[in-house]
């Protein structure tokens, strides 16, 4: 497993922070000695849909590792508020830089 991964952004779910077509790295090594925290941009695998990744803001840290993640775009997102809370075994790592 590479220590980062490369991502272009295809939607609007993180709008206006991360734009569509933006280039992103994920740092998988990132919660390998910790957690996710409340307001970090993270990579996941999106629940129920196979290959599929998504980027989400954590809103809500819940016991047994869980997480209650959202876009910042509300309107256009799909996140906890249809999916409910991830594992933190979905989540691959935390943005660590866009371009």
């Amino acid at each position: 497993m590479l220590p980062i991964k490369r991502f272009v952004v295809k939607g609007h779910s993180m709008e206006p922070l991360i734009k569509e077509g933006q280039g992103v790295l994920i740092n998988r090594l990132a919660y390998l000695f910790s957690q996710p925290k409340v307001s970090d941009i993270v990579a996941l695998n999106a629940p129920n849909i196979p290959n599929k990744l998504l980027l989400k803001r954590v809103e809500k840290v819940l016991k047994n590792n869980k997480y209650i993640v959202v876009g910042i775009n509300k309107v256009d997102s799909t996140d906890s508020r249809k999916f409910g809370w991830v594992s933190s075994k979905d989540i691959l790592g935390k943005i660590w830089l866009k371009y």
